[in-house]
């Protein structure tokens, strides 16, 4: 995924020492993924060969024709994926790379650069937002987000009162930061693990003291959590079919008959959004068109830097 690229270079870069060589892999399944993953290569790495698929099989067929009992002794699974590589036709590339300077110095190099920003004439400043080091999707800033934030804009420029908003599933902060300086007041939540970043993120952007940072276990949702809110967000909480039942439950017991809810989902996968409108269903349920916020995020978005 385009989102995990940033990770996975700081990842790679905090293991890597100087004369590390770097192997990568890359299918070309999406061009925008691809000239993503070049533009960080470029930034960061020297590319010693970037060797297309026929060049590192040569005569080899069987290794892409043989039935995988090397990776699994599960004769179905085996067989499964021998089809998948059959069936892709996507142009495979390996990269052989080298860092460019000391890893140490591109790991700082990378934190300053390749930082997130958003930055809108409704808001009273630029925000910032780093991402973990990890690849666990909630150290990652993922595309809803700065939609979700630009729908906000659209939706909170006109209120007469701060509103109250409860953030599940918050992340890195994003939504609730913009949310608090568009004058909301703000309880963004996540699990125990998440909130260090979270922390983190809205410290860098002087915002710790604006809103209130909380753990919300989606299972058992604290009694605090239950009234006195406005308006529910949530930002690509909705990527795993297995959270879909503990998200709406959460939500069907937070929702109160004055509240609302801002629900952020990309379409990335029929069946998961066939799962997803299947739970919310009992829910007064309204799709909205988000092209305006869209190209307004288009043009709020500054990642990388510049």
């Amino acid at each position: 995924f385009k989102e995990q690229i940033p990770a996975l270079v700081c990842t790679i870069l905090d293991l890597s020492h100087p004369g590390t060589t770097i192997i990568l892999a890359h299918p070309d399944r999406r061009g925008a993924v691809t000239k993503f993953l070049t533009s960080f290569l470029q930034d960061f790495f020297i590319v010693d060969e970037a060797l297309c698929e026929e060049d590192v099989l040569g005569s080899r067929p069987d290794l892409v024709a043989n039935d995988y009992q090397d990776v699994t002794s599960n004769h179905h699974v085996a067989l499964e994926l021998s089809q998948c590589v059959r069936e892709e036709k996507c142009p495979i590339t390996v990269y052989v790379l080298r860092c460019k300077d000391d890893p140490a110095v591109l790991l700082h190099q990378f934190h300053e650069a390749y930082t997130f920003r958003y930055c809108s004439s409704q808001l009273p400043r630029e925000i910032s937002v780093r991402q973990g080091s990890g690849t666990w999707h909630g150290e990652l800033l993922w595309r809803c987000a700065p939609v979700l934030c630009a729908y906000l804009e659209l939706e909170l420029k006109d209120c007469d009162t701060a509103p109250r908003v409860l953030e599940l599933g918050a992340g890195l902060g994003l939504v609730s930061m913009v949310a608090a300086l568009l004058g909301a007041e703000v309880v963004a939540t996540d699990l125990d693990c998440v909130l260090p970043l979270l922390q983190r993120n809205c410290a860098m952007n002087s915002l710790h003291q604006a809103l209130e940072i909380a753990c919300l276990d989606w299972e058992k949702p604290a009694d605090r959590f239950r009234s006195g809110f406005d308006l529910l967000l949530a930002s690509d909480c909705t990527f795993f079919v297995e959270h879909h039942a503990l998200l709406v439950s959460c939500i069907r017991v937070l929702l109160t008959k004055s509240s609302r809810m801002l629900l952020a989902h990309a379409e990335r996968r029929a069946h998961v959004t066939a799962h997803l409108k299947e739970q919310l269903s009992g829910l007064s349920v309204r799709e909205v068109d988000v092209e305006a916020a869209q190209t307004l995020a288009r043009n709020n978005e500054r990642w990388p830097s510049g």
